[in-house]
This record gives structure tokens, sequence and C-alpha cells, in this order.
């Protein structure tokens, strides 16, 4: 049986693999099948899927997009669709200038705290014109000023601290209307991270069921077996089909591999037909 992974990130994005060479680890990892879901951008599709095409793994086409969701925000990942759509081309254009107006506002705000970072230093350090604030943080504790990735997002970046700036995003409609007129099909991500009681994930499920969302990662690197049987069940119950990623970043996240997540991942390639 062959495996897969339907969330991966590159360096068009936040990641620290080249498209090409996620292709080439892919290979070695014994994969059928990935999907590059880049945040806010498919510029890495085209490296990706040239590499792949005289290897045994196929790429998909993916995206990872957030909207903001109460007080705090959700993250969808969308899958096969026509990543030249204009629509969506024109779209994802905007959503990088408003990363970059927040990322140079952010870099503003952590100056005043005393750190030598800039957008132009993140770009040269990350080689990315889509820079996360994971990138921020890793050049943070490569630097010295944190001690760890955590004490980054707690003290400094985080969505509740000091020098987190808000950014323009599509609504969880938006995000499922832009998809799904490129031809394409979402998912929920990661929804462990989500730290939801059972009724407040069961109305999430109802509203993203009511924007035409109806997949949901349930198999993801950092559930435990409980929280895995847990998701399967809200999928079943809420008539969702069910998707399964690793979320590798590469070196950003040490302990996260592709395929196989933190060694407990196992992804059957019969979750392809959930994405179509």
């Amino acid at each position: 049986m062959g495996y897969i992974d339907l969330h991966v990130h590159s360096t068009a994005s936040d990641g620290t693999y080249t498209p090409s060479k996620l292709v080439k680890y892919a290979c070695e990892k014994g994969l059928s099948a990935f999907a590059l879901t880049d945040h806010d951008t498919v510029d890495g599709l085209s490296e990706a899927m040239l590499a792949a095409e005289k290897l045994p793994v196929s790429v998909i086409p993916g995206i990872e997009l957030s909207c903001n969701y109460g007080n705090d925000e959700i993250h969808i990942l969308g899958y096969n669709f026509n990543y030249r759509n204009q629509e969506l081309v024109s779209t994802l254009k905007r959503l990088r200038e408003a990363r970059d107006d927040r990322n140079e506002k952010m870099c503003g705000l952590l100056k005043k705290q005393g750190m030598d970072i800039s957008k132009e230093k993140l770009k040269s350090r990350f080689d990315s014109n889509a820079i996360s604030r994971a990138n921020f943080a890793t050049y943070m504790l490569e630097n010295g000023y944190v001690k760890s990735a955590e004490e980054a997002f707690e003290k400094y970046i985080g969505r509740h601290a000091a020098c987190f700036v808000p950014r323009y995003k599509l609504t969880m409609q938006g995000i499922s209307d832009l998809i799904r007129n490129a031809g394409g099909v979402c998912s929920l991500a990661h929804p462990v991270k989500y730290k939801l009681s059972d009724e407040q994930y069961d109305v999430l499920l109802d509203e993203l069921k009511a924007a035409g969302i109806t997949r949901i990662e349930a198999v993801y690197s950092r559930n435990t077996f409980d929280d895995e049987i847990r998701f399967k069940d809200m999928a079943k119950r809420h008539g969702f089909l069910i998707t399964g990623g690793s979320d590798f970043h590469g070196s950003i996240k040490p302990d996260i591999d592709l395929g196989t997540g933190k060694g407990n991942l196992m992804i059957s390639q019969d979750l392809l037909k959930n994405i179509q």
C-alpha cells in the first residue's frame, strides 16, 4: 500500500526545503503522493510538478489559508484546484501584499524591543518571499533574542503578544468560494490546535459545512491516539471526509518529518479519493 502526505510546506512559504528538494525527499521516503500546501501562495507548485514528472511521486496542488474565527483563527487547506485560475492568482497577490505590510509593521515593533530585524534580513535568511511568524521566531532564536520559538510567540509575536500585528484575511466563506471556483475542495487543517470543547467543535463543523467545507484533517502529526479517534468520530457525525498530513516544514519544525510526522503517521493513499 502506498502512503501520502496532504500537508507539506516549502521555501515558497515558510518551509526549509525547496519544492524540487521536497519531491526528491518524498521519493526517498517512499511516498506515492504529497500535497504542497504553502501559506497564501502557489508559487512552488510549478517547480514541484516539473521535478516530479519522471519520478514515482505525484504532486497535488494545495494551499493553506487562514481566517478569523471568534477571538482566534483557523486554517483551511485547499486541494486539487487550478492553481493558474485568475481569481485565485489575483486574490493570493492581495493576501501576500497584506502579509508583507504586516511583516514590515512587526519588524518595526520588534526593533523598538532592541532587535536587529527587517523584512530584507528575513527574506535573505529564509530565501523566501512569503515570510511567516514561524520564520520570525526562528530568526529571533538564532540571533539570541529568545530562548525558544515558544517564547517568541508568547512574548512577542503571538496573537495577543506585544509585537503582534493582525493582517487581512479572507472569510471562511471567501476561502471556500475561492477554492471551489478554481475547481478544488477544502479541509479544516489541524483541528487539534484549536483546543475547543466537543460542543465548540460541533458548532465549528456546522459553520464549515454551511460554507461548503466538508473535510477535516483528522490524521495529523500532533494528534494523540485519542485525538485521532475523537476527530474521526466528529467527521462521521457531521458527514465530513477525512484528510491527513504531517505539516512538514523542514528544520523549522525538526520533530516533524515528511510522511511520518513524529513517527506516528501512516497516511494511506486511499485518502486521495477524499480530496477529489
